[in-house]
Formats: structure tokens, C-alpha cells, sequence
């Protein structure tokens, strides 16, 4: 099947193929219907619009149908970038000293391109060089002033006594823009009577007037005046679209005279026969006329740039053995960019939304241009059953508090299915309610498979913790003293010399299935409190501890923030814990050791 095209990309969908054709315009051209842009204009966006942007002030180009602000470039005299957007300034030259005895006429001179400055002498005085110049450019690029620097010469300065007695007659210089040199080759340098002057124009001038002149009996010079007119070539007129012209200035307007222009043609074109010349040259020679008497005629050389897609992985529909494919292609000609009536043919083996079986379908796109140059590509659909089976409910992240050191737990099984109607094999690295140790985090994980494709999408964690007692603040006055075993505490609360607990506590506490429970007095009588733990107090009544003598395990002697007094309440702890009125295994020696003590001084009234 073949399908014409006027545009870059080409979208297909559903068994047809359809082409998203804009009526704007390219970049390059405006309007409707789509013009090329003229000189020192440009558009560099596809739509509408009435005109092209004009360059920034005082810049432009040659190119015909621009599609970049980079092609404006300052016109002569003036500086800037204009691809920034920003307009051209003009250039200056450097200010003119006033010559001594000599004046500025009009009282001062504007210093920009192309102002001209006019100066003269002081009665009695002579102008010698250049009474008038103007602000150029030069050859170098540089800004200068036209002609040569005057001075202003006394009349009997000028002339040598014997030449005022004589009374001789004699010539004022005479100065030719664009001579060599400016004043001619004279036969005398004092331009007395009968001097004849010589002038030559620099190269790309020509004579107009006298060539030679002579210097009269009234003091003038013979003949009419000398000119030095530069030769210049017509400007190059543009009539291919695309074609660019550089210099800009060949095509805007008169070229001096061995000028060097070139024409180039756009991307993807060439002059024939062959493929590789792209620019040719032309000459404004010394008659004034082209080295050729016409432009070149450029042709399009250049294939379509066609992109298909990367080759296609997808699987079928539930219960199908095919699948409905959607693709799209780019194609580019460099003509389109030339001419936006150009046309791109395309052909496809296939239609983008069809039907393609499982298995591997090759699909290939040709596009072929007005020229006849064409480009193929293909690309493969790979169509294959790959849907594992999907799960619509797996357990959460159970998280549990216990206070025994292995325990067994139960979670609800997964449910999970497959597009092919079959229950899926289930299978897991832990059985629903086996054994987990106390404290641990273990990864359930379920792998569930239809016999090929494999879901591992299923987990979930067991975060099992043991229960902790609360831990309250160490009594005031006093310090809290503890060794963990297991993730359980034991404590004993002990007070400053000079204090007491404000009310009995017992000899340990200890933390059993996250509660706290303690180890009751040797005295049956006395009655102890369990936790929050006392403070202790200078103004307390004696407990059982002051009563009974216990004060050597219970009390202690200075700072408790000082770690040397930190060391003396774990030693007096160790020595209750294995006094004998603590059962032993609260602190077996083979695995009971002091420095896993820990000791927490409380707040000083």
C-alpha cells in the first residue's frame, strides 16, 4: 500500500494510516499560500504567520528563506551580535585633532560611520592633505578617516625667499581619494609653474576626469578634476529557493570589484554532475561584470531520512494468539525544508493496529522523494504469551511484641491467579505458622509460577521484638542501677549519704513478660512498693534499708555523675547480687561482670 505525504511524521492507527497534515507553513516561509522569506528576515518555527522576523536594526543576510536569527550578521560599520537578539550598534572612529592655525567647520565632527569632517585653514594659512574626510572601514576591519592628515601651512613658510622674490608661480596640492599616492607623481615637489601631476587609483578603482594635470600660469591646475571611482559588479539575484549567497552583501547590493562570492546550495543538494560540490564561486572581475553569466542551478541528491521504530516486544491478549501492534515512523526530506510542496511517498508492508500472530512479523517502510531518491528500513514484532500470575492479596508486614524466646505465627495465605485459568503453584521459604525466634526479622517470601513465567511480587516481613518494661527516671538524689540480660532488666534504686528513700523499696526489681515485678526484703514485715522506684530525701523517715543495716549495698558517697563514683555503686550492686539475699542466678560469676553495669544518676534537689 502506498501513501503520499507533505509533512515530517507519519503516525498510523488502527488498520489506516493517518497523516496529520498542517496547512502552516515550514520554517522559511510565511504566509498562504507558504512564501520563501526574504533577505535579512527569517522564521524559525512550522505554523502561520503573516511575516518573517526581521533581523535585528542594522543587520541582515542574503539567504533566501532563512530559518535562523544566526544568518543576520552587523552590517558594514557597525558591531554586535545579532543572533543574541540584540540590536547592532554603530561604530566610531577615533576623534580628529584640530590642525594647528586650522579649524573644524561647523565647530566640531560627529566621529560615527560614515561622518565626514570638513576642515580648514586660518587666513594665511594653507591646507596641505585632506580638507575633507570621512569616518570608513578599512581593509583591516579597523575604523579610520578617509585621505590623509592635513596641516595648515604658512604662505611664506611654504615657500622657500627666493621663490617670493622671484615672485614664482606655483600650484596647491591637489589630493584624490583613493589614489596612489593621494597627491599623484609630480615632476616637481614644489608645484611651481609647469609641474605636471600624475595620478593612479588603487586597484578595484578607476580614473574619471584627468589623468594628468598641469600646473597653469594663473596658479590652477589643467584639465577637469580627478576621481577614483571604485568598480563594482550588479548584485547577484537569487531565484532558487534555498540558495544562500555569502558574502550578504553579493546579493544586497553593487560588489567591488574582485570580489570573491560564493553560492551555496542547501543541505542535501549539489551542483551536477556531481554529489559533492556544493558552493561555487564567482568573480567581480575589472569590467565590471561576473566571472559566469548565471547562478548554478542546484539538485536535490539527498535520500528521505526514515526512522522505523526499535523492533516491538509484546504480548498477546488474555485468551488470544495475536495482538494488536500501534507504531509510528518519522520521515524527513531535506526538500520539504526547500520547498513545502515537496511530497514523500511511503510505502508499508503492514498497517500500524493490525492483528499480528505470536511469533516474529517483519515490517518494512519505504519512502521515496520527488527527486527519486528513496530509503527503506525495517523493524520486527515479536509477539509472545509472557503474563505471569498476578496476586490480589498478600499479607502485610506483621509486627509482634512477645516475651517468649521462640514463637509460632499465622498469617492468611496469599490469593493469587493466572490468564490462563489455572490456579497457580504456590510455594514459600517459611510455612504459614512455623517457629520464629524472639527477637528476629525474617522475609516470607512466595514465589508463585504458572509452569513458565515466574510472580515474585509476594512478600512480606515478621518482625517479632520482646516485650520491654517501661524504664522510669533514676530516683532524685540518687542513681538508678541496672544489668540486662536477655533485652530484661534487673535495678536497684540507690541514695546519696545523707538521704533516704522516701518510701521502702525492695532489694532488686526485675522485669519478667514486660512487667516489672521485684525481689521482696529478707523481713517479712517490712512492706515494700513496686515501681515507680522512690526518690530519696534528706528528710525522709528511716526505711528498712537504714533500719536493718543494708545502708553498704544501697548508698554511696558523693557525685554520681563522677564516673569513678559510678564505679563504686556497680561494685556495692555486684556484692548485693551475690551477698546471698539474691538468688543466684540473677548474677552467676561466670557470666556476671560489673562493666556491663549501667548507672543512671538522678536530678539534685
Amino acid at each position: 500500500m502506498t501513501y503520499k505525504f507533505a509533512k515530517l511524521t507519519v503516525y498510523s492507527l488502527f488498520f489506516s494510516i493517518f497523516i496529520s497534515v498542517s496547512h502552516s507553513c515550514p520554517k522559511g516561509y510565511y504566509g498562504s499560500p507558504c512564501k520563501l522569506c526574504p533577505p535579512s528576515t527569517y522564521k524559525d518555527f512550522y505554523g502561520y504567520a503573516a511575516s518573517c522576523t526581521p533581523c535585528p536594526d542594522h543587520s541582515g543576510h542574503s539567504v533566501i528563506g532563512s530559518t535562523s536569527i544566526s544568518n543576520c550578521e552587523c552590517f558594514q560599520g557597525y558591531s554586535g551580535y545579532p543572533p543574541s537578539g540584540l540590536s547592532c550598534t554603530i561604530r566610531y572612529c577615533d576623534s580628529l585633532s584640530i590642525p594647528s592655525n586650522g579649524v573644524i567647520k561647523g565647530g566640531q565632527c560627529s566621529r560615527t560611520y560614515l561622518s565626514v569632517c570638513v576642515m580648514g585653514c586660518n587666513e594665511g594659512y594653507e591646507a596641505v592633505g585632506s580638507t575633507e574626510r570621512q569616518c570608513i572601514v578599512d581593509r583591516y576591519n579597523s575604523m579610520s578617516w578617509s585621505g590623509r592628515p592635513m596641516i595648515c601651512a604658512g604662505l611664506r613658510e611654504e615657500r622657500s625667499s627666493e621663490q617670493m622674490e622671484n615672485r614664482e608661480i606655483w600650484c596647491r596640492y591637489v589630493n584624490v581619494a583613493n589614489a596612489d599616492p593621494p597627491t599623484g607623481v609630480c615632476t616637481s615637489p614644489s608645484l611651481t609653474y609647469n609641474t605636471r601631476c600624475t595620478y593612479t587609483c588603487l586597484a578595484g578603482y578607476q580614473l574619471m576626469g584627468s589623468r594628468e594635470r598641469v600646473c597653469q600660469a594663473d596658479g590652477s591646475w589643467s584639465g577637469s578634476p580627478t576621481i577614483c571611482e571604485q568598480i563594482t559588479c550588479p548584485k547577484l539575484q537569487i531565484d532558487q529557493p534555498g540558495v544562500t549567497i555569502t558574502p550578504f552583501f553579493c546579493a544586497t547590493g553593487a560588489v567591488p570589484m574582485y570580489s570573491y562570492c560564493s553560492v551555496w546550495c542547501p543541505s542535501g543538494y549539489s551542483i551536477p554532475p556531481t554529489q559533492t560540490l556544493i558552493a561555487h564561486t564567482l568573480v567581480c572581475q575589472p569590467n565590471g561584470e561576473w566571472s559566469e553569466s548565471s547562478i548554478p542551478t542546484c539538485r536535490d541528491f539527498e535520500r528521505p531520512v526514515l526512522k522505523c521504530p526499535y523492533d516491538i516486544q509484546t504480548t498477546s491478549a488474555k485468551g488470544k494468539a495475536t495482538a494488536k501492534v500501534i507504531w509510528s515512523i518519522d520521515v524527513s526530506d531535506n526538500s520539504v525544508e526547500v520547498d513545502p510542496n515537496s511530497v514523500i511517498w511511503v510505502l508499508s508492508s503492514h498497517e500500524s493496529g493490525q492483528e499480528l500472530p505470536i511469533g516474529e512479523t517483519i515490517i518494512t517502510i519505504n519512502a521515496t522523494d520527488d527527486a527519486g531518491n528513496y530509503e527503506t528500513c525495517t523493524f520486527y514484532v515479536h509477539v509472545r504469551d509472557t503474563e505471569p500470575p498476578s496476586c490480589s492479596f498478600c499479607p502485610a508486614d506483621i509486627v509482634q511484641e512477645e516475651t517468649t524466646l521462640e514463637v509460632s505465627v499465622f498469617w492468611k495465605k496469599p490469593i493469587c491467579s493466572d490468564n490462563s485459568g489455572i490456579h497457580p503453584m504456590m510455594q514459600s521459604n517459611r510455612q504459614n505458622g512455623s517457629r520464629f525466634a524472639v527477637p528476629s526479622t525474617s522475609l516470607v517470601q512466595y514465589t508463585v509460577s504458572d509452569g513458565v513465567n515466574v510472580n515474585n511480587n509476594c512478600s512480606f516481613k515478621v518482625i517479632l521484638k520482646v516485650k520491654q518494661c517501661t524504664m522510669f527516671p533514676p530516683p532524685r538524689n540518687g542513681a538508678l542501677v541496672c544489668r540486662i540480660v536477655n533485652n530484661q532488666a534487673m535495678c536497684s534504686v540507690f541514695c546519696k549519704n545523707g538521704a533516704d528513700f522516701e518510701f521502702n523499696p525492695p532489694l532488686v526489681y526485675f522485669c519478667s513478660n514486660g512487667e516489672w515485678t521485684y525481689l521482696p526484703t529478707p523481713y517479712p514485715g517490712v512492706l515494700v512498693q513496686n515501681v515507680p522506684w522512690p526518690n530519696c530525701s534528706g528528710s525522709a523517715s528511716s526505711s528498712w534499708i537504714k533500719m536493718y543495716g543494708f545502708q553498704q549495698w544501697f548508698s554511696y558517697s558523693g557525685d554520681a555523675h563522677d564516673s569513678s563514683v559510678q564505679e563504686v555503686i556497680k561494685y556495692q550492686f555486684y556484692e548485693l547480687l551475690t551477698s546471698g539475699n539474691v538468688p543466684p542466678f540473677f548474677c552467676q560469676q561466670q557470666t556476671c561482670n560489673k562493666d556491663d553495669f549501667t548507672v543512671s544518676p538522678g536530678a539534685l534537689d
